[in-house]
């Protein structure tokens, strides 16, 4: 059996404009994204990865780059969206086929490909030349009665495809892909809890996520209030330990995000939660920070709402 899904689009949360900002961006809301992009790297490891993006001209809020640590040692890798852009930034990426299936077999409860194969296209000499990228479940693919939880349990055949088109683009822009680490589980799936060494197939705990009747660390509660203040957006209040309000649920935080993008006719947050009312907290940050500061927001007052306990 062949299968063929179409490649999603190559989408940005900054534009080219504001790349030339991204130093900025990092410094203006540096204690934001490490406590959701690099909670577990210490100071040097954080400065190389803000250098990192700067020169790759990544952005981590934009699911672009991640940073991980294979054997005690920090490495950076762009995620799948990350390398279409590097890619389409060249001026040779000339498109790409559908990722092509083959096979199907079923692994702890879970129906699967057994191979994804991925061709994009390079203009060489002003002529258009295809780069094809293979990936194997077997070889790829995390193992044991977890997998049902994974992205790979959820999505067996985006995250396959991931695998094979991350082959195809390193064999055709391999110089704009050189110093990066490539994993085998896939780069860098922001909700992939699953992160491997060559050869070795290694589970960590997956990234943190939450449950909206949960309350918020003093952290995140201190960082989400200065880039709410910055935003204009109501109803995420600063902790203060020696006085009330008590550190705010998730749900308060959800409620006061969309009532801001609701009034700025942003539509509904790029934010996910599950039926069971579980959700990525990345996500949820991330579509803070895409909301312009108020000094640059017009009418950003009148989306402000307060909400009680």
């Amino acid at each position: 059996m062949t299968m063929t899904v179409a490649q999603p689009e190559v989408t940005s949360l900054v534009t080219r404009e504001e790349w030339a900002g991204l130093p900025r961006y990092l410094d203006q809301h540096e204690r934001l994204i490490r406590l959701t992009y690099g909670p577990n790297l210490n100071d040097n490891e954080w400065q190389l990865f803000r250098e990192v993006c700067v020169v790759r001209r990544l952005n981590p809020v934009a699911g672009q780059i991640t940073a991980f640590h294979i054997n005690d040692r920090v490495s950076f890798s762009p995620t799948i969206q990350g390398r279409r852009v590097i890619a389409q930034r060249t001026g040779d990426y000339a498109g790409a086929d559908e990722i092509e299936y083959s096979g199907e077999a079923r692994s702890n409860g879970v129906i699967h490909p057994l191979v994804a194969r991925a061709t994009v296209y390079r203009f060489v000499r002003g002529e258009r030349c295809a780069f094809t990228g293979t990936a194997r479940w077997s070889e790829r693919a995390p193992t044991g009665p977890s997998l049902p939880r994974t992205s790979w349990g959820r999505q067996p055949y985006v995250m396959l495809g991931k695998c094979a088109e991350t082959a195809a683009l390193s064999r055709g822009f391999p110089e704009d892909f050189e110093g990066f680490v490539e994993e085998p589980t896939g780069p860098a799936d922001a909700d992939d809890p699953v992160r491997a060494t060559p050869g070795v197939t290694v589970e960590i705990p997956p990234p943190r996520k939450a449950q909206l009747h949960e309350r918020l660390s003093p952290q995140e509660q201190q960082a989400l209030s200065a880039a709410a203040l910055e935003r204009g957006v109501m109803g995420i209040k600063d902790y203060t330990p020696d006085q009330p309000p008590p550190v705010q649920r998730w749900l308060e935080i959800a409620r006061a995000i969309g009532s801001a993008y609701e009034a700025r006719g942003l539509g509904t947050p790029p934010y996910r939660v599950l039926p069971n009312g579980e959700f990525p907290v990345g996500e949820m940050i991330a579509a803070l920070l895409a909301i312009e500061p108020v000094s640059e927001a017009a009418g950003a007052d009148e989306g402000a709402v307060e909400y009680d306990e």
